[in-house]
């Protein structure tokens, strides 16, 4: 109770700075500004029955709860709700669900904020991406009748000593959930071992094994695409960090010294670093041209096409002999290798992946991804497949069976979730 007071307190403290920076943030980013009232608890009252509410941080946490979030209204027990915590995260759950479901930003969790969002939502059903404990929200959710369920719960190898630490503010926010589905045996151990309830916490698997390949964008810009690799080999790379925009323009330089037409689409992680990305494509000596400018004959004139759009790397890596996957040489973690093992492609990522590892491993066994150590690794591997179909053809149907054998984590979710009673009685004060 001790921590939870502070906590409230320096929340109180620290609204007024939050509406401070969210103004003036917006005059440089004006996406700040789209539904930022909703950070302070301003959204629409639903008229209709207590929703589900499906809450994810990121682009990452809506592109991996796609398929759960469809269920969810096919099912059509409850409305439902998707709410994200950054404003990329909003644009693409309103690209994949605008029309079938209010999609609104989370609230800052602070005792007003958090208040005055759960009161006028009213959730039946609060369902939380992977690890987000976010202890008012949650409890003030609960209070008011919500069923709090963990979906796709994962504890890193670098968060859970992190976790470990902060156990004494943990454990009651775990201790409120009706329910921990997470994605492996270690998971659930140490989810326990943090004050979940044993008998509550269950692996249902990785949600991320049950994507499918990206939607195909529109005629446009599937023509753009088409314009840049016609009658080229194009490798991809996606989700890349700081440092590594300039790996990949190296390596593209040296591999058109045997692979003349070789060309790249690159997609940075963060799109507000298209600038900087292109700016170390361009040092490493490459052409490069942006997405949102580029005309058919730019874009063929160029070596390199950089996405500076959300929403098309998807399907975007079904056009590569050969798919690098970012995060893994900057120290952030990782992505998810399983986007482009959905397309069928070979999969290459660092060695920095803390964060899907049991990905990256299932991938390892069937052969469908190779681990390179640096930008030399890189460039050896991308010459062995650019001159070896019957490698591409190996490693990306091994990527596809893999995923194949490893689907199943929506449904049993969903199951757990609908074997609950969908809210509980509002606690008496």
């Amino acid at each position: 109770m001790l921590f939870l007071a502070v906590y409230i307190l320096l929340g109180l403290i620290a609204f007024p700075l939050a509406l401070v920076v969210v103004a003036v943030g917006g005059l440089f980013k004006r996406d700040w500004w789209d539904d930022a009232m909703a950070r302070f608890g301003r959204v629409p009252a639903l008229a209709a029955d207590r929703p589900i509410v499906v809450w994810c941080a990121s682009v990452g946490e809506v592109n991996t709860a796609q398929r759960l979030i469809a269920r969810l209204i096919e099912a059509a027990q409850a409305p439902v709700v998707v709410a994200t915590y950054t404003p990329s995260g909003l644009r693409r759950a309103r690209e994949l669900f605008a029309g079938q479901a209010t999609i609104t930003l989370a609230p800052l969790d602070c005792l007003n904020c958090a208040a005055r969002w759960v009161t006028r939502l009213r959730p039946r059903l609060l369902l939380l991406l992977e690890t987000e404990l976010w202890p008012l929200t949650l409890r003030i959710a609960a209070d008011n009748g919500a069923r709090l369920v963990m979906v796709n719960g994962r504890l890193s190898d670098r968060s859970f000593p992190r976790y470990r630490f902060l156990k004494f503010a943990v454990r009651p926010t775990l201790a409120r959930f009706d329910l921990l589905c997470v994605q492996t045996e270690q998971f659930r151990q140490r989810f326990v071992q943090l004050g979940a309830p044993a008998d509550r916490t269950v692996v249902t698997g990785s949600l991320k094994f049950d994507l499918t390949p990206g939607a195909t964008p529109s005629e446009d810009a599937t023509a753009l695409y088409q314009a840049f690799c016609a009658e080229r080999p194009v490798i991809v790379a996606g989700s890349t960090h700081e440092g590594e925009e300039r790996t990949i323009g190296e390596a593209l330089v040296a591999l058109r010294k045997e692979f003349p037409d070789l060309a790249m689409i690159v997609a940075p992680r963060h799109v507000k670093r298209a600038g900087q990305a292109l700016d170390d494509l361009t040092a490493a000596g490459c052409r490069v041209a942006l997405r949102s400018q580029a005309t058919a004959a730019t874009a063929r004139a160029a070596d390199i096409l950089l996405i500076d759009r959300i929403g098309e790397l998807g399907w975007v890596f079904s056009l590569g002999r050969a798919a690098f996957v970012g995060g893994s040489f900057a120290p952030v973690g990782g992505h998810n290798v399983l986007e482009p093992a959905a397309c069928g492609v070979p999969v290459l990522t660092g060695p920095l992946t803390p964060n899907f590892l049991a990905e990256v491993e299932a991938l390892r066994v069937a052969g469908g991804i190779a681990v390179v150590a640096d930008g030399p690794a890189l460039i050896a591997k991308l010459r062995e497949l650019l001159a070896d179909e019957e490698l591409r053809k190996r490693m990306g149907e091994a990527g596809r069976r893999t995923l194949e054998a490893h689907r199943g984590a929506t449904t049993s979710t969903l199951e757990r979730i609908w074997a609950l009673p969908l809210e509980r009685p509002p606690a008496v004060s």
